[in-house]
């Protein structure tokens, strides 16, 4: 098979397992018409868009244009995955048990080191797939470019894993420096159900531990409006509300488990 043919059916194989077509070119930020012509045969991508949808689907560019049917027995090898590859470590991480945090999206807040006054607010997707729990986070979606606050902007994606009645979030930011993130958080004894914990956060002298409280999207509550809400509130604000505000100064929650 020639490279055009084995990008084609590379390409079929790995858009199959994100669902759709579409999704993965408005994801990957790539031409849907240009993606078109590369499923056809028609056309290579170029060197910068043959990188982003390595780094978009976790594999090598060695694997993108490898022969498909190749390996013998008529056993078509697997591409190498980076994302959710079954190594020792990673069949240890994602081994039982599955998460019980419910599906469903989440207001994220955060505390601000150094300023009191002020929370960052995320949107949190929770999602079971298959085995595994992922999520996304948005973070900043509302902020003006060239403002304060527009440095936090992320599109965090990874994995939720619960050990010992806490769940981490560990991922990585697919905006601006690409930044690894790492979330743990559990329920808190409030009034109304509330995942209180720490997260690691990058601000622009560095990475920096704060604190950080989750709760499920109000009721009535669109998904636009949720992402419309995303971006810094004064911790006065209704949207906040004094149990965000009560959970994110209390430093008594306890560092979870390594």
């Amino acid at each position: 098979m020639s490279l055009r043919e084995n990008l084609a059916v590379n390409l079929r194989r790995l858009c199959a397992e994100r669902g759709s077509i579409a999704a993965v070119c408005r994801e990957m930020g790539v031409n849907r018409q240009q993606f078109d012509r590369y499923l056809s045969m028609d056309a290579l991508p170029n060197r910068a868009t043959t990188a982003r949808i390595c780094e978009y689907f976790g594999i090598e560019e060695a694997d993108l244009y490898r022969d498909p049917d190749a390996g013998g027995n008529g056993d078509r090898p697997k591409l190498t995955r980076f994302r959710g590859q079954e190594g020792p470590i990673a069949a240890r991480i994602f081994a039982p048990p599955q998460p019980t945090i419910p599906a469903g999206f989440y207001q994220t807040f955060f505390s601000i080191p150094d300023i009191g006054d002020q929370v960052i607010c995320s949107l949190t997707a929770i999602r079971v797939d298959g085995e595994r729990t992922t999520f996304r986070r948005l973070t900043g979606i509302a902020e003006g470019r060239g403002t304060t606050w527009s440095y936090y902007m992320g599109d965090h994606e990874g994995v939720v894993l619960e050990r010992l009645n806490w769940f981490y979030f560990l991922g990585l930011n697919r905006r601006g420096p690409r930044e690894p993130t790492t979330m743990a958080v559990q329920w808190g004894p409030f009034s109304e159900p509330m995942l209180v914990g720490h997260a690691m956060i990058v601000t622009p002298s560095g990475p920096s531990v704060t604190t950080v409280a989750m709760r499920a999207v109000p009721k009535g509550v669109s998904l636009r409006k949720a992402l419309r809400e995303a971006h810094v509130y004064s911790t006065s604000d209704p949207l906040v509300g004094p149990l965000v505000e009560s959970a994110l100064k209390k430093r008594y929650m306890a560092v979870p488990p390594l």
